[in-house]
């Protein structure tokens, strides 16, 4: 039986004004889910941290999943451990490693480079490469 791996992508939030997205960081954002959408299909978790630039980033993301194939399947949940203040590496490798379905993080670059050991700029989309180990930024 051929065993397909769910796929991992993490993103870091469009450019933000404060808290929330600037212009700029919209079209990050909207781009972002434009590659992912070039390769994910079927059901998709989005998980992202509580803080407003990251949950609009993921909620831009998920409605261009959606409209780019009416069968995705999309979630999106908010996870403290995504906030800078309150990361926990572990519990979010944890998620990934027991989630059945392909997932993506949305979260500030201290988290992901801490995650991967690279620097995300804003709206910046990375796969994880299960061949490799390692991820491969796509934008």
């Amino acid at each position: 039986m051929l065993k397909v791996l769910k796929q991992v992508f993490l993103v870091r939030h469009g450019e933000d004004r404060g808290n929330g997205l600037n212009d700029n960081g919209k079209a990050q954002a909207t781009m972002a889910g434009e590659h992912i959408a070039k390769i994910i299909k079927g059901t998709v978790l989005i998980i992202t941290s509580p803080l407003q630039r990251a949950v609009e980033t993921a909620d831009i993301i998920k409605k261009v999943l959606i409209k780019s194939d009416k069968k995705c399947k999309v979630s999106l949940e908010t996870r403290d451990h995504l906030d800078c203040d309150n990361s926990d590496h572990w519990e979010t490798m944890r998620e990934i490693e027991r989630c059945s379905v392909s997932i993506i993080v949305v979260s500030h670059q201290p988290v992901l480079e801490h995650l991967t050991g690279v620097n995300f700029k804003n709206g910046t989309v990375g796969i994880f490469d299960h061949k490799r180990g390692e991820v491969k930024i796509i934008t």
